[in-house]
């Protein structure tokens, strides 16, 4: 959760770098609104450290929840100008890599990112907290040196149609904390009445409607 946000950061790290260079790009402004409007905010601060009472899903079943998601909507926490992603076709493929055991997942994230036109392949092991319910719902992902937590917040009672997930990592080297929540559904075009449903859940959870951003699905290979 994910994943794919974590490129989102690196991006603006990058374009920042090439302002100070240059001196002459307009995203400046969006660097300085970000760092002025809650990036000191989240620097130093532990995940779930605000108002954020999260309720994992119940009765999670993590052998029907493998499969293909398309990322929908994405939204941050407490930065007061969350920047539309810069990236678009954005999937998320689980699987189980040890057969039937579900403690252990493999998660590949896929995007485009829609200024070079580059596909970006990201890959995750994930540990899954097989206790009881709702601890299923728990995950934690490891990409490279980025640890995230994942919390399944809620998704439809079959597992077949839409999900709605909350990531949060701590990144170096300044323990910058990273948090979102994905709306992700099975099929890659959906109903504007179940884009709002989806976004009514993610601002239900704290996430407010300004920092919504739609992840773009069309003229995907």
């Amino acid at each position: 959760m994910l994943l794919h946000s974590l490129w989102k950061v690196l991006h603006l790290i990058k374009i920042k770098i090439e302002y100070k260079m240059a001196g002459k790009y307009i995203f400046a402004f969006l660097v300085a609104a970000v760092f002025a409007g809650g990036v000191e905010a989240q620097v130093g601060v532990p995940c779930h450290a605000d108002i954020f009472q999260f309720t994992p899903r119940h009765s999670l079943n993590v052998s029907e929840y493998m499969g293909n998601w398309y990322m929908q909507e994405i939204a941050g926490s407490n930065i007061g100008n969350f920047p539309a992603p810069d990236y678009k076709c954005a999937t998320r493929s689980l699987s189980l890599p040890n057969g039937t055991d579900i403690t252990q997942v493999s998660a590949v994230d896929t995007f485009v990112n829609v200024t070079s036109g580059a596909s970006i392949v990201e890959t995750s092991a994930v540990n899954v907290n097989n206790t009881r319910s709702p601890y299923t719902s728990m995950w934690y992902m490891t990409t490279g040196t980025v640890e995230t937590d994942v919390i399944i917040l809620s998704a439809d009672l079959e597992f077949k149609q839409w999900t709605v997930v909350y990531s949060c990592a701590i990144l170096a080297p300044d323990s910058y904390r990273y948090e979102t929540v994905t709306a992700l559904t099975r099929s890659q075009t959906i109903e504007p009445e179940l884009r709002q449903f989806l976004k009514a859940l993610m601002v239900g959870v704290g996430f407010r409607i300004g920092d919504h951003h739609p992840i773009d699905q069309t003229n995907c290979e």
